[in-house]
């Protein structure tokens, strides 16, 4: 059996192994951000960086006007033990501006990819630069 755990319940797929490409919003009203989390399945033969790098280039047909940095290996979490990739990404979604910070990293033990974005439709800050770092301090798988 595959449990499935949300912030609400832990769900019970009896005879099925379902992918998961479930999405988490988390809308912060104060600092006018989202954070968001993404899974999407890591296929057979490929890696995180190959994976990440097609889905950012999909990405490039999608939006308009993307800047993104290169893919940069990071250690974060508790006891820098996550190990991923980190960029920044600015675009245009309608008329509307996403500057995002961005976290890919594996499940251990599964081809599972996780993306952690942290978005805001203005310039990020310094302040939440800060917030953002706090925030992947106290990253942990479950």
């Amino acid at each position: 059996m595959t449990h499935y755990r949300t912030h609400d319940l832990l769900i019970g797929f009896p005879d099925d192994q379902p992918d998961d490409n479930s999405l988490n919003v988390f809308i912060f009203k104060e600092r006018q951000t989202t954070r968001v989390i993404a899974r999407g399945a890591i296929e057979e033969g490929t890696s995180l960086a190959s994976t990440y790098a097609q889905q950012l280039k999909a990405l490039k047909h999608q939006v308009k006007a993307l800047q993104c940095t290169e893919p940069k290996a990071v250690n974060t979490g508790e006891n820098n033990l996550l190990e991923g990739l980190e960029v920044v990404i600015q675009f245009m979604q309608g008329t509307s501006p996403s500057y995002q910070y961005q976290l890919v990293c594996q499940v251990p033990g599964v081809r599972r990819m996780l993306a952690l974005t942290y978005s805001k439709k203005s310039l990020l800050t310094d302040a939440d630069c800060d917030h953002w770092r706090a925030i992947k301090r106290t990253l942990r798988f479950a």
